[in-house]
């Protein structure tokens, strides 16, 4: 993870665990430096459906991450996106692998988005960037789950344990968001 980071021109703090987790390093943050792509995403596929950027998304479920990108060029008429989902064989060599980097390739992003959740995504980025012919390269953990409203379904046992496991998630991986905190 720390080398994903380290290659990253921009990174920023996705989600509130990560101002808790912040804090409690010492840092100076608070709610105000959180930027979640819920907060964004909106605005961004407006300005691709008015500049014409291409948009790829790898990731989600096989039929949401299609899903999404109906509701998107719905939403914004004339958006160029093209998606796959993100159940595959991520080693490098794989032959399905290697089908997604052509077809990401074929398309040519300007922004390629990838949300397999977290660390999946940025290994595979960071295993693959040498073969990507893309301008900007994002992660979107649930990006279309928000469209689709799929992944915003809180877990059985109510809204604590839905915080509890994503404080789970982030102190799970506390060592690899230090470069990053």
């Amino acid at each position: 993870m720390r080398k994903f980071y380290n290659k990253a021109d921009y990174i920023h703090v996705d989600g509130m665990p990560l101002v808790f987790i912040g804090k409690l390093r010492g840092y100076s943050i608070e709610r105000e430096h959180r930027v979640t792509y819920a907060d964004w995403v909106w605005s961004l596929m407006e300005e691709a459906a008015n500049k014409n950027w291409r948009i790829f998304y790898l990731g989600s479920k096989p039929g949401v991450a299609q899903q999404g990108a109906d509701i998107l060029r719905q939403k914004y008429p004339g958006l160029e996106i093209a998606c796959a989902h993100g159940y595959i064989d991520v080693t490098k060599h794989s032959p399905e692998n290697q089908t997604i980097i052509a077809a990401i390739n074929a398309f040519q992003p300007h922004i390629l988005m990838v949300g397999m959740s977290m660390p999946r995504q940025e290994r595979w980025i960071l295993d693959n960037l040498d073969q990507l012919q893309t301008n900007t390269d994002s992660t979107q953990w649930c990006l279309y789950g928000l469209c689709c409203q799929v992944s915003f379904q809180l877990p059985h046992g109510g809204w604590e344990k839905w915080v509890w496991n994503g404080l789970i998630v982030c102190l799970a991986n506390l060592k690899d968001y230090g470069s990053a905190i």
